[in-house]
Formats: structure tokens, C-alpha cells, sequence
């Protein structure tokens, strides 16, 4: 089963009950080189925790996500 949301097309409703949950986000890989003559072996993807401000994907040190697909993470309690 695949629970991965794209975004912004489905994103999270701007309310604090959203804002207090926690999310694993799939960001463009940085690392990836799109050239002909280069192995495509690196992965589409890297995988981030990430925070939502009701508005926008924020990382652990508030500089926002380029966020293409997300998932909520089950509750602590």
C-alpha cells in the first residue's frame, strides 16, 4: 500500500492538529547528476523528516523543503 501523498496537490490542512504531526517528506536529490555519459544510479529522491507550518514543509532547522511527496508519521502517544 502506498501511502505517499504528492504535494501540493494534497497537502495538509493549515490547522494546529497538522502542525503538531510529524512527516517524512521526499525531496529532489541534490546529488543527482542528469547528464548523458553518467550512471543513473543515485536515487530520484532523498528522504527528510519534516515539519508543517500550515502553509509550507520546514527541515529541523526551519529552511524550507522543495517537497514532492510526503506521509504522515503514526503519533508518539
Amino acid at each position: 500500500m502506498n501511502n505517499w501523498q504528492p504535494y501540493p496537490q494534497n497537502s495538509p490542512q493549515p490547522t494546529p492538529e497538522d502542525q503538531l504531526k510529524d512527516y517524512v517528506v521526499l525531496i529532489p536529490n541534490p546529488n543527482r547528476i542528469n547528464k548523458s555519459g553518467f550512471s543513473d544510479h543515485a536515487p530520484r529522491y532523498q528522504v527528510c523528516l519534516a515539519f508543517w507550518l500550515g502553509d509550507s514543509f520546514v527541515d529541523e532547522q526551519m529552511r524550507p523543503l522543495n517537497v514532492h511527496y510526503y506521509v504522515t508519521l503514526p503519533s508518539h502517544s
